[in-house]
């Protein structure tokens, strides 16, 4: 069953113990087999390895099940564990040696250091010279920085730092305002994001379009980790701004494009390719299904085409975002039977850790599907799995998870209930600022309804509102209330059925 870190371990990081655990579990067969072959050098008798398959048993930290079962104290389990770990990190530091050019590089870097300590110094610089390039060209930043200063000092120590243009120093400059340039996007990124998970006001969405770093020319944004962040927040804040298939759209393309054209950073970035797919899914319109299903089948060919480079556990939650985002897919298309099964088969999945806001798309998506499919009480169900996160990100869904539970309340026919929860979602509306003339329109219409005696008024009612979404007799009445929360849908479906008796 799909789990969240937030529910098993409330709003706080885990202990140490349970990130081991997690570290242990999250191992493939060969990192295991590979971590048995690296300690098999050291001899026998090794009691962390003892631990360790102790460890693996185990599907959460217990300190005194362990000490029962490997007759230790807590305090002599302790010290092994803090062992275990560094051994396990140092065997998966070989293993993932070759892995990417960032661990090839760095372990370069760590070879020239011990060719330094035994004062090697022209052997560890011609090392350097081999991948100073490579480092600037994969803006590793970081590992760019210590091997500059190390390379002065090494060219100190061979008597070559006095040589005219032998230290870089315009390069250095140059680097140093890429630095700065990401500094300042990532700083952008992380101050918008909160902000974004709410999307709840548009005209603040355009407000931070203002801000000089994002009013730039995309080609005058010189590093392609800047490039790639900035295209991110552009397609975020465009989508709220202009909606599915405007500007946002545009900014996801060309950051798919960033990665396709861009061998270099194909390479060196391909972790992040899947994820500028599913932006292309998540910012076509619904009209344009097909082009939205083809990103997200490309997003899998992308993990498929390098396996080596997509840990299983991070493959997990990448499969997962592709399902959730063929979730908003068919939600949108409304193929709500199809938009349930998909539902199902991601809650099935065991993915720790989910983030917050995801997690509360998924329970919308399947409490609306399931309320479209004629199951109001699982509906209802789920929504109160979305009442009970305690972190409450997505304000948009709450709003529109509050409104799917008054009309489930009219579908068990609660129409006494009805007046006290309007005051009650109006009260929070106000308390979130979250007042629209369509969400108004639509609570209007559940009152006259829950007033209404059973029969033929009270089915004009039901017409009267079709009719009025379709006409969109309030503002964005049509947009909201015929696709995100499908009104307009299920009411046609309960004027279908002859039974019809609300």
């Amino acid at each position: 069953m799909f789990k969240s870190s937030f529910n098993r371990k409330s709003e706080v990081w885990m202990r140490t113990q349970d990130q081991l655990t997690e570290l242990i579990h999250s191992l493939t067969a060969s990192e295991k087999k590979y971590f048995r072959q690296f300690i098999s050098v050291w001899g026998s008798s090794k009691n962390y390895e003892t631990l360790f398959d102790a460890m693996l048993k185990q599907e959460e930290y217990d300190a005194d099940e362990l000490s029962r079962k490997l007759r230790k104290t807590k305090k002599q389990i302790a010290d092994e564990k803090n062992y275990l770990q560094e051994v396990l990190l140092k065997a998966l530091r070989n293993y993932d040696e070759l892995s990417t050019n960032e661990n090839r590089l760095t372990n370069a870097y760590l070879e020239v250091q011990a060719l330094s300590r035994r004062g090697m110094n022209a052997m560890a610089l011609r090392m350097l010279d081999k991948i100073y390039p490579e480092i600037i060209e994969y803006e590793l930043h970081g590992l760019y920085l210590a091997v500059f200063f190390v390379r002065m000092e090494l060219m100190y120590r061979e008597g070559l730092a006095a040589s005219p243009g032998t230290v870089p120093r315009a390069e250095f400059e140059e680097q140093i305002a890429v630095i700065r340039e990401l500094t300042d996007y990532t700083e952008l990124y992380h101050n918008i994001g909160p902000y974004v998970m709410k999307r709840s006001d548009p005209a603040q969405a355009a407000g931070y379009l203002k801000d000089p770093l994002l009013t730039k020319k995309t080609s005058v944004v010189r590093s392609q980790k800047a490039k790639s962040i900035y295209l991110n927040i552009h397609n975020s804040l465009q989508t709220l701004v202009h909606g599915l298939g405007g500007k946002g759209l545009g900014y996801a393309e060309e950051l798919v494009s960033l990665f396709e054209k861009d061998g270099k950073m194909r390479k060196v970035h391909i972790q992040a390719l899947p994820y500028a797919y599913i932006r292309v899914a998540l910012s076509s319109p619904f009209s344009e299904s097909t082009r939205s299903l083809s990103a997200l089948q490309k997003a899998k060919e992308t993990l498929d085409g390098a396996p080596q480079l997509f840990h299983p556990h991070v493959r997990a939650k990448m499969e997962q975002m592709i399902l959730l985002q063929q979730m908003v897919i068919l939600n949108g298309i409304q193929n709500y039977v199809q938009c349930e099964k998909t539902a199902r088969e991601l809650l099935n999945m065991k993915v720790e850790g989910e983030h917050q806001g995801r997690l509360m798309i998924v329970y919308y998506l399947f409490a609306h599907s399931l309320a479209m499919n004629g199951r109001p009480t699982e509906a209802n169900n789920v929504l109160h799995q979305i009442f009970a996160l305690p972190l409450q990100q997505r304000v948009d869904l709450l709003l529109h998870a509050r409104m799917l539970q008054l009309i489930i309340q009219i579908e068990f026919g609660n129409y006494g209930l009805l007046p006290s929860m309007i005051k009650s979602t109006r009260g929070w509306i106000r308390k979130n600022k979250l007042e629209d003339p369509a969400t108004e329109y639509v609570m209007k219409w559940i009152l006259q309804v829950a007033k209404e005696p059973a029969g033929e008024k009270r089915k004009a009612l039901f017409k009267s509102m079709a009719d009025d979404i379709e006409a969109d007799k309030a503002k964005d009445l049509k947009t909201v209330y015929a696709s995100t929360l499908n009104l307009k849908y299920w009411i046609e479906k309960k004027l279908s059925d002859k039974r019809f008796a609300l």
